[in-house]
Order: C-alpha cells, then sequence, then structure tokens
C-alpha cells in the first residue's frame, strides 16, 4: 500500500538519483555543468525541488548511504572536484589508478577527509588498512585513544569511530596478515566485516572465514561482542590483564593490540587457531575490501 510517506521516500530517492547522474557528468568531464553550478549547488540550488538538507535527512532514514553518498557527490560536484578526488576508500583509489602502497587521503564520511594506509599489492590491491604493528608500540591505550585513532604508518590503529564510518556503508572483507618470528606467514579472511557504532560500543559482527591462520575471530568467542579497552570495560578485566583494546569475551582466541614480542601466555599478538597463546606475532596487518 502506498502512503504520503512512502511516495516522499520515492520522490526523493529519484531526485538523488538525478543528483547522481549531475555528479558523474562533473566526474567524466572535470568540469561543473548544468545543474551543477554556483546557482544549483548543495548549498543553494535544487529549491525548485526540494532542500538539500531535507533530502539529505530523509535519505539517511532510508540508508546511511544514500545520505553520505548523497553529500559526497553534491559537494565534490558543487566545489568543481573530479569525484575521483574524493574517494570513499582504498579500493576506490586503486580503481582511480594509483597502484602503489602508501598514505592516501580517502572521504568515507562525505566530505570529511581521512588519512590511511593502502595495501596495493595484497590480494589484487585496494585494502584499507585499519591496524599495523611491526615493532615495539605501546597499544595499552584509552576508549578515547581507540575511538579516534592513533600511531604512524609503521604501527597504528585507525580509529573505531573510522572503521565504524567505512563498513557501515557496505560490506567490506576482512583480510588479516600475520608473520611469526620464524618468518612463517599465514591469514585469515571474513568475507563480511563491520562494527556498529559508539552506542553500541563498536560490537563486532563478523563471518565467513577462509584462510590458512585458522579462525580466531569469528565464532562465539569475538563475533557480536563489543570493544572493550582498559577504561571501558565489558569484560571481566580483559583489557588490563592482557594490555589492549579488542572484542574480548572471557578473555580471547586472538589479540592483535596485545604486548609486542611477549611471550607470555595470552599476553602478546595471539593468534590461537594458528600459533597458540606463547608465541607473539612480529606483523600484523588488518585490512579491509
Amino acid at each position: 500500500m502506498y502512503t504520503a510517506k512512502n511516495v516522499d521516500i520515492f520522490r526523493y530517492v529519484a531526485l538523488f538519483l538525478v543528483v547522481i547522474v549531475h555528479a558523474e557528468q562533473c566526474h567524466r568531464s572535470l568540469s561543473v555543468v548544468k545543474g551543477c553550478n554556483g546557482s544549483r549547488n548543495c548549498t543553494t540550488g535544487w529549491k525548485h525541488l526540494l532542500r538539500s538538507d531535507q533530502l539529505a535527512q530523509t535519505l539517511a532514514g532510508v540508508s546511511p548511504f544514500l545520505s553520505e553518498e548523497y553529500n559526497r557527490r553534491c559537494n565534490a560536484c558543487a566545489e568543481q572536484r573530479n569525484l575521483s578526488a574524493t574517494p570513499r576508500d582504498c579500493r576506490e583509489v586503486y580503481h582511480n589508478g594509483d597502484r602503489t602502497t602508501g598514505v592516501y587521503t580517502i572521504y568515507p564520511m562525505a566530505i570529511k577527509a581521512l588519512q590511511v594506509v593502502c595495501d596495493m599489492a595484497t590480494d589484487g590491491g585496494g585494502w584499507t588498512v585499519l591496524q599495523r604493528r611491526v615493532s615495539d608500540t605501546d597499544f595499552y591505550k584509552t576508549w578515547s585513544e581507540y575511538q579516534s585513532g592513533f600511531g604512524d604508518p609503521q604501527n597504528f590503529w585507525l580509529g573505531n569511530e573510522n572503521i565504524w564510518a567505512l563498513t557501515s556503508t557496505r560490506n567490506y572483507a576482512l583480510r588479516i596478515d600475520l608473520t611469526a618470528p620464524d618468518g612463517q606467514t599465514a591469514f585469515a579472511q571474513y568475507s563480511s566485516f563491520k562494527i556498529e557504532n559508539s552506542q553500541s560500543r563498536y560490537r563486532l559482527h563478523i563471518s565467513g572465514y577462509s584462510g590458512t591462520a585458522g579462525d580466531s575471530l569469528g565464532g562465539s568467542r569475538h563475533d557480536g561482542h563489543v570493544f572493550s579497552t582498559k577504561d571501558v570495560d565489558s569484560t571481566a578485566g580483559c583489557p588490563a590483564l592482557y594490555r589492549g583494546g579488542w572484542w574480548y569475551d572471557t578473555c580471547h582466541s586472538s589479540n592483535l593490540n596485545g604486548v609486542y614480542n611477549n611471550t607470555t601466555y595470552g599476553m602478546g599478538l595471539n593468534w590461537f587457531s594458528w600459533k597458540g597463546y606463547y608465541v607473539s606475532m612480529v606483523k600484523t596487518e588488518m585490512k579491509i575490501k
């Protein structure tokens, strides 16, 4: 049954598609075309049809992705920027022609810029790196630090708020690459990965394992659990005991944010299904595509 609200939603989505068409013209031509110029841009235009803030709000009620994509495309067009200059993630960076692993700027939340490490070599490239550890760096951080992110391109956590911003828009695969002290390597890949927002304490949803390292992140031990840190703990003290923020149960079968180069039971960068609790990885990377 069609209601007035449904009709409005169809109308708004149709208008959103119009915005996409005009923005794609900006993307192709590197110039602002009719319908996407100074008098009809995101902040001043389209008023003969609908206020842009009203459209964005309504689209958000249908899907967060629609709202963010509307803002991204409309702002890129209004500011006379090529859409390829505002990639959502490293996959879009890769498809735009950049094939060198390194630091790039992406825009997971419309016009908010975020610097990330892009892995352009592993399994087809285009991976947005969420976590990386290659040396002795302290990951025993607060909730706020894990929320906003910390570190440098060698050792870092991208930030739970940024990870949520990325994974809330569409389905992502997660790949975890591990290197043991003896030089052996293994990986775990999950076909579906996302976390919820801060109000839900960045609850983990992960499934679809494949790989060579075994599944130490999916299943009941971590899937469905909230993120815990030393100062915001939903467990019986796991972050304080194992010195890092993670999606703990009681306590873990993996913890890549533990103490670097620590071989005490459960304290290191552990992946139980591959190397147990006494071997600490010398290199870890978590990345999505």
